[in-house]
């Protein structure tokens, strides 16, 4: 590697550790509505009575319009205009699912309170995606 190269490279390490990230700048506490449901501890934290009391729902500035539980969503989620896509969880071993509608979910989301399902994508690839659930709009 050349001398000029490798300065260049330090320098550009040095700038980068050296510069502001997002991540080092402080948000403000949000306020939230009197109907909201808060944990008691500081900025998401919960508190050892709330830990103890069990699971809870708690929120700030957001409402439930509507929901399509279907058999369980997994961990992907994509969406595009009108139409979102998730995977449901696959219980079964590899090549064998025990759920009705296996596969990914395409649920029409028009009409945020009522997302209806469409189909389901069952092909092999679509048994449990990981992380090539995508949309390609230029399809």
């Amino acid at each position: 590697m050349s001398k000029q190269l490798c300065a260049a490279l330090v320098v550009a390490c040095v700038a980068m550790a050296t510069s502001p990230s997002s991540e080092a700048a402080a948000l403000a506490k949000p306020t939230c509505r009197t109907t909201d449901k808060t944990e008691a501890g500081f900025s998401g934290s919960m508190t050892s009575a709330e830990l103890a009391a069990g699971p809870a729902v708690y929120k700030c500035n957001i409402d439930l319009v509507g929901q399509y539980q279907g058999e369980g969503a997994s961990w992907q989620l994509t969406a595009w205009k009108n139409c979102a896509y998730f995977d449901q969880r696959n219980n079964g071993s590899a090549g064998s699912t025990t759920e009705t509608h296996p596969g990914v979910a395409v649920v029409d989301v028009s009409d945020p309170t009522h997302p209806t399902p469409t189909t389901w994508l069952s092909d092999p690839a679509m048994i449990d995606p990981w992380e090539s659930l995508k949309v390609n709009p230029a399809r």
